[in-house]
């Protein structure tokens, strides 16, 4: 009689918990289960969207029913494996605020002072560079 359960299973033989094989249903249907030669639980490795421990929660940035979306504050594309990153001033190039509602794939900028939407990146109309921050003559 096995006292551990070989990788890929769960169980404790040793106090009469059976092996059973580690499944998808493991980690709530949204990751691929596995274990190492003598666990007695499954680990998850959760599909794009979802928070390890059990994929049964969206990872911090993802939202929606299925976690196929990116949340407020956050861009990106997950149902085309690109994932959710946070909107920050780089995506303004430095000059502005970056923002989103849920499902965007990119963010929006409300620029500084100076500079011109959409990404801040050249000077407003009627201020001059290289900081844009006096009026053109």
């Amino acid at each position: 009689f096995c006292s551990t359960c070989a990788a890929g299973y769960k169980g404790d033989p040793a106090n009469s918990v059976a092996c059973t094989a580690c499944t998808r249903a493991d980690c709530n249907g949204n990751g691929a289960a596995s274990s190492v030669q003598g666990s007695t639980s499954c680990t998850c490795t959760c599909d794009l969207g979802f928070a390890p421990t059990d994929c049964s929660t969206c990872a911090t940035g993802y939202a929606g029913s299925a976690c196929d979306v990116c949340a407020a504050g956050y861009k990106g594309d997950p149902a085309n494996s690109v994932p959710c990153t946070s909107c920050t001033p780089a995506d303004c190039n430095g000059n502005g605020a970056a923002s989103s509602v849920q499902g965007s794939t990119s963010c929006t900028c409300t620029c500084d002072l100076g500079f011109a939407p959409a990404d801040c990146s050249t000077c407003a109309t009627g201020y001059a560079e290289p900081a844009c921050d006096v009026c053109a003559a």
